[in-house]
């Protein structure tokens, strides 16, 4: 469902969330909206300055991931500066992971709307923890065979 067709007075802009949705992971988009529309029903007349006052102060810890390069010297090069670019737009933490091609970082809601539009970027996750689980990542790594074959690491 469009969100526009159920906003009311004082309700923040949240369209860019589904204009932007094959780049935002979906958890990442039900925290954002949880996190500006979420908690207690406000009157009519306080919802906007809250509304606000959350949008000013919400910050979110993304996982972005570049679109990719030819080479990893230019992928290298590419991440640094995309990684000072986002220390200039005030992101705190901020990481670089060369492996993944992307970087880490705790970012506010323009720096995040500004990156679901970026065409250098292909996708934002919300960085949350996870758990591996052996009997679901073994296998798809193929691990089994490599135990089998004598590897085990050690």
């Amino acid at each position: 469902m469009e969100r526009s067709a159920t906003r009311r007075p004082g309700d923040l802009d949240l369209d860019w969330l589904d204009r932007h949705a094959a780049r935002l992971d979906p958890h990442l988009r039900r925290h954002v909206a949880d996190t500006l529309q979420g908690g207690p029903r406000w009157p009519a007349w306080l919802k906007g300055p809250v509304s606000a006052l959350r949008s000013r102060r919400a910050r979110f810890a993304v996982i972005v991931q570049l679109e990719s390069t030819p080479g990893p010297e230019h992928a290298s090069v590419q991440l640094s500066a995309f990684c000072a670019e986002l220390a200039r737009l005030g992101c705190r933490r901020v990481r670089h992971h060369l492996i993944l091609g992307a970087a880490s970082a705790h970012v506010d809601l323009q720096v995040l709307r500004r990156l679901a539009a970026d065409p250098r970027v292909r996708r934002v996750w919300l960085d949350r923890p996870v758990r591996a689980l052996l009997d679901v990542a073994a296998p798809s790594l193929r691990a089994p065979s490599v135990w089998q074959a004598g590897w085990t690491g050690s």
